[in-house]
């Protein structure tokens, strides 16, 4: 595949597994929302885990996007993580772009 040097799009010729920093994919909301009660435990085991107190998860890379942050071009890379309930009873493979800082290639395998 030939990709133009110049090009903002570049996939990767394969999917490449990678660990993500946690903290780096989401963006939390400034305050709680509105609510007419507290959660109720049901409620906390059946949302999605997102691993906040992990320093590194693992998920895929398939490639890199060059953005404009005013005048810097940065990279991001494209990955897919996948997420589980609390309650470990459903899951999801979540795609997003995070900063080129927060991944890392993942240990090699022996």
């Amino acid at each position: 595949m030939s990709v133009d040097p110049a090009s903002a799009m570049r996939p990767l010729p394969h999917p490449r597994a990678v660990l993500v920093d946690p903290r780096r994919i989401w963006v939390t909301p400034e305050c709680d929302a509105p609510r007419a009660g507290a959660p109720t435990l049901g409620e906390k085991a059946a949302s999605i885990d997102l691993h906040l107190d992990i320093e590194w998860i693992p998920a895929t890379q398939y490639g890199w996007a060059r953005f404009l942050h005013g005048r810097t071009p940065t990279w991001y890379a494209q990955i897919s993580i996948d997420l589980r309930t609390v309650n470990n009873l459903a899951a999801v493979t979540l795609y997003q772009w995070v900063p080129w800082d927060a991944i890392r290639p993942a240990a090699a395998e022996s």
